[in-house]
């Protein structure tokens, strides 16, 4: 199938949504499928290689956006391009197939944590850097009005496969992560657990460190803290002081390793014997990239069963990959770690989401949106 992917400014950090258009587009390329990217921007055009990439502005940084230019922009290029599906990963700009990367605008602006407690000197800093944003709302409504006219498919990735509740189509859930490998996988495990100071004897548990501010993190340290394995927690914390805080009142300040922001999830993976996501999911959010990426890299999840990504353990075929934890109080969580952590328990979990790792790579996510367009264009073709 020949394709136009439109995606926003490429970013090269890993932990950007930016970064996904990237290897999806190289996923579809390696599939055999023709390519043609057109970004407003990119850190380094060449990333996309050897696919053709249309830039909109080779000078664009990550602070000087022009979301209606680029629409504009996107809307002329699609057209050029008539013979092509076109896949759009922006929220700028509906494709045949629109699946945004991250949150829109007016989303992001109202869960951003400087804008809900900061002062109104620093929330006026944080607009004051961001002129455009103003102009990406507009873009987004025009771009949401085209959509719904035209009757684009809309798409969403990690997400369950199939019809969601706000009109969007699941892709299912994929990983950027590599697949497990034993020699890669034990050279990760010594290295992180002599930077962290861990002995190959202590069970660890990493934890979801993203979402901090949900409910289920006290209830977690302390049942970890009670546990008889006396496991210690790493955590990619991104606001590290509330989980420094939350470890001292449940007693677990001795045994909670924090690492901070890292591109390195899968060392972090690799270190850990267990993944746990113990925060559960807010009104309308299915997205469960920890819990996906964490059984891509072949390591079992404790996840109580409103947490995003669930779905992942609980309808899994055969041998979960893990365990869904139902009374997330101190004394559920505490038992659901002892039972997670019991060698059998943990090698058949393990291996349980190993078999399921090949399915979460993005190879398996550009096989999936392409079926998605094919059986979109024989509904709307005529009969």
């Amino acid at each position: 199938m020949n394709l136009l992917l439109l995606a926003d400014y490429a970013e090269r950090h890993p932990w950007s949504p930016a970064a996904w258009s990237v290897d999806l587009a190289r996923a579809l390329h390696a599939r055999g499928h023709g390519v043609v990217v057109a970004c407003d921007g990119a850190d380094d055009p060449d990333d996309f290689a050897p696919m053709r990439v249309l830039v909109r502005d080779e000078r664009r940084t990550a602070r000087h956006a022009r979301p209606l230019r680029f629409a504009r922009w996107a809307g002329a290029v699609r057209a050029l391009h008539a013979d092509r599906a076109c896949v759009s990963l922006t929220h700028c700009a509906p494709g045949d197939l629109w699946i945004p990367l991250g949150p829109p605008t007016v989303a992001a602006l109202r869960a951003n944590l400087l804008l809900r407690r900061s002062s109104p000197g620093s929330m006026a800093a944080y607009l004051a850097d961001r002129p455009w944003l103003a102009n990406a709302a507009v873009a987004e409504r025009r771009a949401r009005v085209a959509a719904a006219r035209a009757g684009t498919l809309r798409g969403a990735l990690n997400a369950p496969a199939g019809p969601l509740p706000d009109g969007r189509t699941g892709l299912g859930f994929a990983s950027r992560l590599p697949p497990p490998d034993p020699e890669r996988d034990a050279r990760l495990r010594a290295h992180a657990r002599r930077t962290l100071a861990l002995h190959e004897r202590d069970r660890v548990i990493l934890l979801s460190g993203i979402h901090l501010d949900r409910r289920g993190l006290h209830e977690f340290l302390c049942g970890a803290a009670a546990a008889e394995s006396r496991p210690v927690v790493v955590a990619p914390a991104y606001r590290g002081y509330r989980l420094h805080r939350a470890a001292e009142r449940a007693g677990m300040s001795e045994r909670v390793r924090l690492v901070g922001a890292t591109a390195r999830m899968d060392a972090l993976f690799a270190a850990a014997d267990l993944a746990a996501a113990p925060f559960a999911a807010p009104a309308g959010i299915t997205t469960g990239r920890f819990v996906c990426d964490a059984i891509r890299a072949g390591r079992p999840v404790l996840a109580r069963a409103d947490a995003p990504g669930a779905e992942l353990v609980a309808l899994a075929p055969g041998d979960r990959p893990g365990a869904l934890v139902d009374d997330p109080t101190r004394e559920g969580w505490r038992g659901a770690i002892e039972a997670a952590l019991e060698p059998a328990s943990l090698s058949r979990a393990r291996h349980a989401a190993e078999s399921l790792a090949p399915g979460l790579g993005m190879d398996a996510l550009a096989d999936r949106l392409v079926a998605s367009l094919e059986t979109n264009a024989r509904t709307l073709s005529p009969a």
